[in-house]
């Protein structure tokens, strides 16, 4: 368990994320990083559907790359037993 918690954390912490956004009921804003001035407040504004659906494909995304990853084979070490 603890090896497929390392091997997808990040796409663990991305669903958490995408959750997250799906299950908000109020839009996001997003704030931009350069000198683009879209609303006065310097922040885009999506729609909750436009968000919710941004979140879902985010969320499917996250568990495909955690379901076609191949499980590995355990390492052979000092407490494994030997043939």
């Amino acid at each position: 368990m603890r090896e497929f918690i390392h091997a997808n954390l990040p796409y663990l912490l991305l669903a958490t994320l995408a959750l997250g956004l799906l299950c908000t009921e109020r839009e996001i804003g997003f704030a931009l990083s350069r000198g683009y001035s879209v609303r006065e407040d310097g922040g885009i504004m999506l729609g909750l559907g436009k968000q919710r659906l941004l979140a879902l494909a985010v969320l499917l995304f996250a568990v495909w790359k955690i379901m076609r990853r191949r499980p590995r084979r355990p390492r052979s070490g000092p407490n494994t037993p030997r043939k």
